[in-house]
């Protein structure tokens, strides 16, 4: 009985021995805190919302930044996404996203994500749009083939 209590121990305490953090709400909470302020939000928006005035007419961009500034709640915005990071990842993997967010490389990654948005959102919004709307006719001569169009 002493043994296998020893060895779950052993087990248990295994991540703590290999020098792995342990996987706490507190510990995860560092890490994603880490991770937003390596990961920088109110700039990685700001930089989105310039990128995505570029679709604007010039006349109206200034006048968008300005809104966007002035109605975007960017901390609440972190707050959430650091609850979220909290509840969904490890604090290893949480350890990964700062880190990587935090190097030269994520950097850099992070300083064209918003013009990679910019370009891509749209053609995403357009592809769902054409996919509902197929979905939509599907739907609709399906019921039309249903006696009493139900």
């Amino acid at each position: 009985m002493r043994t296998a209590v020893l060895a779950l121990l052993l087990i248990a305490g295994a991540p703590a021995l290999a020098g792995e953090p342990p996987d706490t709400l507190e510990t995860r909470l560092a890490a994603a805190q880490r991770y937003a302020a390596a990961a920088n939000m109110p700039k990685m928006l700001d930089d989105s919302f310039k990128a995505a005035s570029m679709n604007l007419p010039e006349a109206d961009r200034e006048k968008f930044l300005a809104l966007t500034k002035k109605y975007v709640k960017t901390e609440s915005l972190e707050a959430m996404t650091i609850t979220a990071m909290v509840k969904h990842f490890t604090t290893k993997e949480l350890d990964a996203l700062a880190n990587f967010y935090g190097s030269p490389e994520g950097q850099s990654a992070m300083a064209k994500l918003g013009t990679y948005m910019a370009e891509v959102m749209p053609q995403v919004q357009a592809e769902m749009l054409r996919a509902v709307q197929e979905m939509q006719k599907e739907l609709q001569a399906e019921q039309a083939k249903t006696p009493g169009g139900t």
